[in-house]
């Protein structure tokens, strides 16, 4: 086995643009897999095809900016999750993401940064929502998953 040390913590020095620029979701059951980068596997760490099943598509979920990425390590699981909030309140919104509870997805997320990064893809991420009429009108959107990566 290869030594694995870690060399630096620092980010780089160019300016670096923050936030989420676009979310989608493909459901669990279409998730063929993923193809790396140069034909490699887990350990390139690097997906450069995610792989359907049949002719699926990805559902595009809001994403304005004060949509958000975290992830979280508590004992040897992390847990990857996504905010983000609709400025929607109607019949035809609420009965979209009470059906999107109800299944598992891959979800795919881009950065303003263009960066791409993907999760979900052990179990799948789950979907909640909360409606308010607060401080804004709309439902906060919440797709988390747990994972060993």
């Amino acid at each position: 086995m290869g030594k694995c040390r870690i060399n630096s913590l620092v980010p780089n020095c160019g300016y670096n643009t923050e936030g989420i620029e676009a979310i989608r979701l493909l459901d669990f059951d279409d998730f063929g897999g993923f193809k790396f980068d140069f034909d490699g596997l887990y350990d390139s760490c690097y997906v450069s095809e995610v792989l359907q099943r049949g002719d699926s598509s990805y559902v595009d979920i809001a994403a304005p900016d004060s949509a958000k990425y975290s992830s979280t390590l508590n004992n040897g699981t992390y847990t990857h999750t996504v905010e983000t909030f609709i400025g929607d309140l109607s019949a035809s919104l609420a009965s979209s993401l009470h059906l999107a509870t109800k299944r598992r997805y891959i979800v795919l997320f881009r950065t303003k940064a263009g960066r791409y990064f993907v999760f979900g893809y052990e179990a799948g991420a789950t979907v909640t929502y909360v409606n308010q009429t607060a401080e804004a009108v709309g439902s906060l959107v919440t797709i988390s998953a747990n994972s060993i990566y």
